[in-house]
């Protein structure tokens, strides 16, 4: 049974004052807004953020992590709740080493490939607001979503996972651009999950 219908992660919230960026600056930000249209949608759903560990003292993303008290209560919940989707959100700055990236608003990472389908239906779904607005790449080391797709295989549970950045620049990627998406990204899991209960029933 599924006690929740959409987890969202958010494993590098924890920011705290200093002169280089330790954390992901707005993904607790948008962890917050996605929870909001969740709950418009009558979605039950769960921020499960880490805001007491830096990045700099412990990726909470990476295996390395799963002795931590924040992951094994990640672990449990998990476990317990079985949710249908979980959500692994972060955020990247504008300017990167990689270059300049502001032109890009949201990027989808999984892990897999090929990817799975639900992943390009949900960056397909993103894309009808603005074509250039986001985009699929693939992850590594993503260990949050790995435990959960290694779950799936040994059936503790069967979960749609990816991983969700976003722009932290509000002026390349605005409050209210923000809002939509996680909006149109609620709405899209709530018709997913009616479907699949509606295929449910008929079988």
């Amino acid at each position: 049974m599924n006690d929740l219908d959409v987890l969202i992660t958010v494993p590098h919230a924890g920011c705290f004052v200093n002169p280089f960026r330790m954390c992901d600056t707005r993904a607790y930000e948008a962890a917050q807004i996605l929870h909001q249209a969740l709950n418009s949608y009558d979605l039950k759903n769960q921020v499960f953020a880490n805001t007491a560990i830096p990045r700099f003292i412990m990726d909470m993303n990476r295996f390395v992590s799963r002795d931590t008290r924040w992951r094994k209560l990640l672990s449990e919940v998990l476990r317990e709740k079985k949710p249908r989707w979980i959500i692994d959100m972060h955020s990247f700055p504008s300017d990167t080493i990689w270059g300049d990236r502001s032109g890009l608003k949201i990027e989808i990472l999984h892990d897999e490939h090929p990817f799975p389908l639900y992943v390009h239906q949900v960056l397909k779904e993103l894309q009808k607001i603005e074509p250039t607005m986001s985009n699929l790449d693939q992850g590594k080391w993503n260990d949050i979503m790995d435990q959960v797709l290694e779950n799936n295989r040994r059936n503790l549970q069967t979960s749609k996972v990816f991983l969700l950045e976003v722009n932290e620049s509000s002026q390349s990627f605005s409050k209210n651009e923000l809002e939509k998406v996680m909006k149109i990204l609620a709405r899209f899991i709530r018709n997913s999950i009616f479907f699949r209960k509606q295929e449910k029933n008929h079988q």
